[in-house]
């Protein structure tokens, strides 16, 4: 991701604790992800700590994760995951051309809101694609709820639903599917984060992890109007 240092990521704490303190949302949003793969070969771009890639390596895929950081490209590897692990800048041109039209699927979760030149991603991610092949991708959701957590994160902005779709579209890819998602999330993070401006993830206790797992199940098999992350699926086309 261009504008963090290719040695340190802001958010690498939140990654770990969102790993080991909200295992029920982490589940969920990997699943969610899984059903929308297609194809064996998946790239996955900002991999971070392998988070999603050890779901995705689960269903028997061919897993290559690329992340701009050092620091997180080593605690993936770290973790023993079946999966091929590269130190890239997916805004860098000249990076990642030998894996130029190589993918079934590339999987950008939570990674575009980081990069400053997000039209350069996006065709980075169609290069990277064969014909027919989809992108799926999940960035956070409403300008509005913009708080200095996600400054801290190292976001440089949120999304509206039709602004997503405007990028895909300007990259060449037509998106099939554009949906919110966590709308618990959303009310949560409008107390904690704007609201309350708390610059730390709040950790919740067992019997609202049971409860919140239950409404992201519910999610699964509704599409809300509101939610805190925007999911899509886009796809780049067979005839060029």
């Amino acid at each position: 991701m261009n504008n963090l240092a290719s040695t340190g990521y802001p958010g690498l704490r939140e990654l770990e604790v969102l790993e080991q303190s909200f295992g029920t949302w982490l589940t969920r949003k990997s699943e969610l992800l899984l059903s929308l793969v297609e194809g064996k070969k998946v790239l996955e771009i900002g991999c971070g700590t392998g988070s999603i890639t050890q779901y995705l390596v689960k269903k028997s895929l061919e897993v290559t994760g690329v992340d701009s950081s050092a620091d997180c490209i080593e605690k993936a590897k770290r973790k023993g995951i079946n999966a091929n692990f590269i130190q890239a800048d997916v805004c860098d041109l000249k990076s990642l051309i030998e894996l130029y039209d190589c993918f079934n699927c590339v999987v950008m979760s939570d990674v575009l809101e980081h990069i400053e030149k997000t039209d350069t991603a996006l065709r980075k991610a169609w290069h990277l694609l064969k014909r027919n092949g989809i992108l799926i991708l999940t960035v956070p959701a409403f300008q509005a709820l913009y708080s200095e957590f996600d400054y801290r994160l190292g976001h440089l902005r949120r999304y509206s639903k039709k602004g997503l779709i405007e990028e895909l579209n300007s990259a060449g890819f037509l998106v099939e599917e554009c949906r919110f998602w966590n709308i618990v999330g959303l009310v949560g993070w409008l107390i904690v984060h704007k609201i309350l401006n708390r610059l730390t993830l709040v950790e919740l206790n067992v019997a609202l992890i049971r409860l919140y797992d239950n409404l992201l199940r519910f999610e699964k098999r509704i599409e809300l109007p509101v939610g805190l992350t925007l999911i899509a699926k886009a796809r780049k086309p067979s005839l060029m």
